[in-house]
């Protein structure tokens, strides 16, 4: 900022002016003075200008840091919201893996009692069957004997 450069100056022929002996004042050029005064109000308006410049460009900055922030936490929550829904396809198809196991066992071990039934019956049926067979050897055999 040029004003502070002014400022400086000013200090400067303050500081380098000579002093009145016994009365703590300067001696200070008028012309030099009026001289500063003119540049300072000259460089006001370039330096709020500039301050304005800088004002506009922070807001800038800061409004596209925060549209960066939120399009981070945007990407962030969709990223956490895929996750949670695969993680829930996930835990879907496990359930509905272990239910279809679940089942399938229930069904082979309803297969299996059914077919150890139905086995059992057979067997029974042709014990019957050969006890009548046998029977009929026997009475056979028994009327051979008699003849």
């Amino acid at each position: 900022m040029e004003i502070v450069k002014v400022i400086e100056k000013m200090e400067e022929q303050i500081e380098q002016s000579a002093r009145i002996p016994m009365t703590g004042k300067l001696l200070i050029d008028e012309d030099i003075m009026l001289d500063f005064l003119d540049k300072l109000r000259a460089q006001i308006p370039e330096d709020i200008r500039q301050a304005q410049w800088v004002t506009r460009e922070r807001e800038r900055i800061l409004r596209d840091a925060q549209a960066e922030a939120e399009r981070i936490v945007m990407k962030a929550k969709a990223y956490v919201d895929q996750q949670a829904s695969e993680n829930e396809i996930v835990k879907i198809a496990e359930d509905f893996a272990e239910k279809t196991v679940n089942q399938a066992r229930r069904e082979a071990e309803e297969m299996s009692a059914y077919a150890k039934t139905y086995a059992v019956e057979v067997l029974q049926r042709l014990e019957t069957a050969l006890n009548k067979a046998m029977t009929a050897v026997q009475e056979g055999k028994d009327k051979l004997k008699e003849e």
